[in-house]
């Protein structure tokens, strides 16, 4: 089944500071995480792809716990094409998100919000997010399209799945951007919870590996005192 978001998505502006936008690749491919440098200084399954007809998701994430890994992805790209804009997910965003995700990776998120405040009070606002682009696929501008959801192993406990995302540029259709990534999910009691996801885009400044890794890791970048 091919998943669809039913509106255009703006590219955002890169505010680097550290980074000219001239370097960066003209194709939409670049995500960029903004650990920046004055910041660091101071601060302490069997493959699924059915029909190819556009699919439009409900705008809202249902309550009750997912009961099987697809059940958990398909309502996660629910949320992800209707219900999350960009960055690192806002309060209303991570409780829509939290009947879907295991409490470790809650925790990182909640985590690396916390250090993100920490930032902007203590440098009153004045240097970018902590986090910018999207946080749970490779590609910085965030997919508009998911053309396959694929299982790569399921053990019963755990299971890893893989996502075919795709971009297109607002307003040329034709300039398209394809690439996968990588979902791990575990089962806690009688549900299956997304438990991290696995950024495997090649674009020269894209994040690769796990996302829980990178939210730990900006968890440190700002400690409350």
């Amino acid at each position: 089944m091919e998943y669809r978001a039913t509106a255009g998505t703006g590219i955002l502006a890169l505010t680097m500071g550290w980074i000219s936008p001239r370097t960066l690749p003209t194709l939409a491919g670049t995500r960029l995480i903004a650990f920046a440098v004055a910041a660091l200084a101071t601060l302490v399954l069997p493959g699924c792809q059915t029909n190819q007809h556009e699919y439009r998701a409900p705008r809202t994430v249902a309550a009750a716990s997912p009961a099987s890994p697809r059940d958990a992805l398909d309502r996660f790209l629910q949320f992800y094409l209707h219900g999350y804009g960009s960055g690192l997910p806002d309060a209303t965003e991570r409780a829509a998100l939290a009947p879907l995700i295991t409490p470790t990776f809650a925790a990182a998120l909640d985590n690396a919000a916390r250090a993100e405040r920490c930032a902007y009070a203590r440098h009153h606002g004045t240097e970018p997010p902590l986090i910018q682009g999207d946080v749970f696929s490779s590609l910085f501008e965030k997919a508009n399209g998911v053309l396959g959801i694929n299982e790569v192993a399921n053990d019963g406990a755990t299971a890893e799945y893989t996502l075919d995302f795709e971009y297109r540029t607002p307003g040329d259709p034709g300039q398209a951007s394809k690439w996968q990534d990588g979902v791990r999910l575990e089962r806690v009691g009688d549900a299956w919870l997304i438990d991290d996801f696995i950024h495997r885009g090649d674009w020269q400044f894209t994040s690769k590996g796990s996302v829980k890794a990178m939210l730990i890791d900006t968890a440190q970048l700002c400690v409350e005192r």
